[in-house]
């Protein structure tokens, strides 16, 4: 079903297969594939992705390495980099 939603364009379920994606929750655990749909569904406006996005990029994840003009472009995005 959850696939579904998200082939439907639903972003909110997209949000959520990819957490499901990084942290191996129903399924094998993927980073790649949960930053492709964090990025996916952040470029809709999906906040809660785009903090995801920032938290990975800031911190690092698995094999992608801290990067912090990417954290900050997505902090930015989410509008809690907006003074």
């Amino acid at each position: 079903r959850l696939k579904r939603a998200v082939d439907s364009g639903d972003l909110m379920s997209m949000y959520l297969l990819a957490y499901l994606y990084e942290n191996g929750l129903g399924t094998e655990k993927d980073i790649d594939k949960a930053v492709e749909i964090y990025t996916a569904s952040g470029e809709k406006g999906v906040r809660g992705s785009l903090l995801r996005l920032y938290g990975i990029y800031h911190e690092g994840l698995g094999h992608i390495e801290p990067d912090q003009e990417k954290a900050l472009r997505y902090l930015w995005m989410s509008g809690e980099g907006h003074t």
